[in-house]
């Protein structure tokens, strides 16, 4: 060991097709978008709940293409800007209700089956599946499914929810109907389809969805700048720790920090600071972790700074005779210790 000697990285234009290439046997393995899920994997089989190589079509097991799959730790959220005045801080109770009601909106296992193939599970706390530190009792209550819930939430608290043939409608007490603009972080296609998916999901609740498709760079500095209302996020984990996921809504690590949606509760970096501090694997520490992590949950549940989305589940082809390590999402050197036997 190491197995590779030398690694060579091509960079494929943007008119390039790389799944292409790796159907041409030109590259080893290759991760898919929707239409490329579609075209290689057997819909039968994946209803059927098959594993491994047989969810692949037999075209593509015949030419030697293998499958794996894994989980990843990782959190797709929407963050709210804690400071805009519609569904931030300022805005008080009432902000309170819009943040609620529109993670109430979000249909999440919809989206992962229409959106994902399938590709996710759909989050309900802040650590992940797999993660020490995910406990029942930190399922987020208003991050479930149920429109009629937040559409009550917003008429207590003073909005005006109509509805007529065109849906419903939530204005403010000037008679305006409630926007709320949500930045994304690419101009893709999947995010173009996933914009159209939250409109359909946040119109449940009558607020009209606003949709600002950027450039990553643009989308960083208006994240890192606080404008903007909300912003389509997401972290993978760099190490197996729910406190790596925690940090993400500590006060001090408000912008240009990594608490995107400058989310600022005194009791909840009160718990953080106490739980990060200690360690799952120290009997005598463990047990008042997990009560901490449970108490900062409920912080959460009760503010609703973000939306959660789902968890990734990676789905990744390979040619025969490409060797590779057991998937490992905390390993960062493990390329040299691949070979592709051609």
């Amino acid at each position: 060991l190491p197995l590779t000697d030398q690694l060579r990285y091509e960079i494929v234009p943007e008119d390039g097709d790389p799944f292409q290439e790796f159907l041409d046997g030109k590259l080893p393995t290759t991760g898919m978008d929707n239409d490329q899920f579609v075209k290689v994997m057997d819909g039968e089989a994946l209803k059927a709940g098959k594993q491994g190589d047989d969810l692949l079509k037999q075209e593509y097991r015949d030419k030697g293409i293998h499958l794996r799959t894994y989980a990843e730790p990782t959190l797709h959220y929407i963050s709210f800007n804690m400071n805009d005045d519609v569904f931030g801080t300022p805005a008080g109770k009432k902000g309170t209700a819009l943040r609620k009601a529109v993670a109430m909106c979000v249909d999440r296992q919809d989206y992962v089956d229409r959106l994902l193939n399938g590709r996710g599970e759909p989050a309900d706390q802040l650590v992940p599946p797999g993660i020490l530190g995910r406990a029942d009792d930190c399922r987020l209550t208003n991050q479930k499914h149920d429109p009629a819930a937040g559409r009550k939430l917003l008429m207590d608290a003073g909005f005006t929810v109509t509805e007529d043939d065109a849906g419903w409608t939530t204005r403010d007490a000037k008679g305006k109907q409630v926007t709320l603009e949500v930045c994304f972080r690419s101009q893709s296609g999947s995010t173009l389809e996933y914009g159209e998916w939250l409109e359909e999901a946040v119109a449940s609740v009558g607020i009209k969805l606003k949709t600002a498709y950027l450039t990553f760079p643009e989308f960083l500095r208006r994240q890192d700048e606080g404008k903007g209302q909300a912003y389509d996020a997401g972290w993978v984990m760099d190490y197996p720790d729910a406190q790596n996921m925690l940090q993400l809504l500590y006060g001090p690590n408000k912008p240009p920090g990594i608490n995107s949606a400058s989310y600022g509760s005194e009791k909840y970096d009160e718990l953080y600071e106490k739980m990060a501090v200690l360690r799952e694997d120290v009997p005598e520490q463990a047990e008042a972790k997990r009560k901490l992590i449970i108490d900062m949950h409920k912080r959460i549940d009760e503010d609703t700074p973000w939306v959660l989305m789902e968890y990734r589940k990676i789905f990744t082809l390979y040619h025969e005779g490409f060797l590779q390590p057991p998937p490992n999402p905390f390993a960062c050197n493990f390329t040299k210790y691949t070979r592709w036997d051609r």
